[in-house]
């Protein structure tokens, strides 16, 4: 009996021992697979741009948490990267090496440890402040996208003003060669197909709601809906009540306007020059904006507490489940209405 008894505390002594092999290699393959990504151009030395660039990589970019991620990248400022960079370089080169480097959870520990000292522990960062973080990064994201102005969002604003120019391109007297031929023709298409007008102009607003489209975008679509807009509804009956040099001279003169625009669209700017119009639609462009942008703190209200801990979170109310389903085009519609009319809708959320 003490025979076998030996037998099988040597078999699980062995089984111990390989088990214990396996998990040291896996975790040197992961070292190393992190120091190689690290080590973007392979010279087997990590810079600090190079740690910090992997760290936000592996703790803020893949990092599915919501909350965790706004709490990494609050760890991982220059100066607390460096310090880490610093106490691991055991030679003290200037960079890291492969037998100076440390797993992604030993990095985070230690940022953790110099985040507490520099806070004393005894004073946490207030939600507020990571609150505000979060807003400022969501806000910096929707501007980096907003304020795209390549070619590709430049032909889009230009193309949006040719709803407004098919509206009026029979009454116009400005000839230009292929141009006004291909216009006409496009335009008494347009005219005679059914319901064309109202599917182009939800079309355009549509285009005009959608935050994820460049404010150039944007600006014209709207931009085109209210002169298209005009072109139908004021342009005719002015026409039949003017004398006939001047009422041959305004839609010739809209010709002009609409041509001006999309130069500036081409040129990457917004023509809020257009007496009226232009004006009108910039300050409801920056309108929406600003609505956007405050959707973005109402998330973070509802993404952090109100209260002194790291990371505490609430949660909103339940008591409205259609509160929460997601917005659909005419739900957009009807709050871009209320916000060009100036009617304050009442929160979701109080602060």
């Amino acid at each position: 009996v003490v025979a076998d008894l030996l037998a099988t505390a040597r078999e699980l002594r062995r089984e111990a021992d390989e088990l214990e092999a396996q998990l040291r290699r896996e975790a040197s393959e992961e070292l190393d697979e992190f120091f190689e990504f690290a080590d973007s151009d392979g010279d087997g030395h990590v810079t600090l741009e190079g740690l910090r660039a992997a760290l936000r990589t592996e703790l803020v970019d893949l990092n599915a948490n919501e909350q965790d991620r706004v709490k990494a990248e609050a760890l991982l400022s220059e100066d607390r990267v460096a310090h880490v960079m610093r106490d691991l370089d055991a030679n003290k080169d200037g960079w890291l090496e492969r037998d100076e480097w440390v797993s992604v959870p030993e990095f985070r520990s230690r940022l953790e440890d110099l985040f507490k000292t520099e806070h004393h522990d005894d004073e946490p960062v207030h939600a507020a402040v990571l609150r505000q973080r979060y807003i400022d990064q969501r806000v910096a994201l929707f501007e980096s996208h907003a304020n795209r102005t390549g070619y590709a969002p430049r032909s889009l604003a230009a193309l949006c003003y040719l709803l407004p120019a098919l509206e009026i391109a029979a009454f116009g007297i400005i000839k230009v060669p292929v141009v006004t031929p291909l216009l006409l023709t496009a335009s008494m298409n347009y005219h005679n197909a059914p319901m064309a007008g109202i599917v182009l102009l939800f079309a355009l607003f549509n285009v005009a709601i959608d935050f994820k489209v460049p404010r150039l975008v944007r600006f014209a679509a709207r931009h085109a809906v209210i002169l298209d807009l005009v072109g139908a509804f004021f342009l005719p009956p002015a026409m039949s009540f003017l004398p006939h040099p001047v009422d041959v001279a305004l839609p010739t003169l809209f010709e002009l306007v609409l041509a001006v625009c999309v130069v500036a669209s081409f040129r990457a700017v917004d023509p809020t020059f257009v007496p009226l119009t232009g004006p009108l639609t910039d300050k409801l462009t920056k309108d929406c904006d600003q609505q956007f942008r405050d959707t973005i703190e109402e998330a973070a209200m509802i993404t952090f507490a109100k209260n002194d801990t790291l990371l505490a979170s609430s949660k909103p109310d339940d008591d409205d489940d259609d509160d929460d389903r997601p917005k659909t085009f005419f739900d957009k519609l009807v709050d871009s209405f209320y916000k060009s009319a100036g009617i304050d809708r009442n929160k979701k959320w109080d602060d």
